[in-house]
């Protein structure tokens, strides 16, 4: 897809890096017994090439996450990043609801005069 006809082109996405991948096909991918398994690209690198800033964890199992607001865009790099955005999505939720519900300094003044 070009990159004018995609509106999230540019856009900062986290995935698992290509070291992550080839950890996880060197310790227990999926394989016919005594075969090797070979994937035909790694995803991080068909992103850059498509015109993403991908970004990427150093621990393959980290959480990473990375908000784009104008894109209205959360991406996560996996299970353990959407457990995170929850987390975060309720704590965010949680200190809008404590704000609106605490009077703000000119309405102490106001009530108290």
């Amino acid at each position: 897809m070009p990159e004018r006809q995609n509106p999230f082109a540019g856009a900062r996405i986290t995935v698992a890096s290509r070291l992550s991948e080839r950890l996880v096909l060197r310790a227990g991918y999926p394989a016919q017994p005594g075969g090797r398994t070979k994937v035909e690209y790694f995803v991080d690198e068909a992103l850059k090439e498509a015109g993403f800033k991908v970004r990427s964890a150093l621990n393959p199992s980290g959480v990473k996450i990375v908000h784009e607001p104008d894109l209205r865009l959360l991406p996560g790099n996996g299970p353990q990043a959407i457990d995170q955005q929850a987390i975060d999505q309720q704590a965010e939720k949680l200190r809008s609801l404590l704000a609106a519900d605490r009077p703000t300094a000119r309405h102490a003044r106001q009530q108290a005069a």
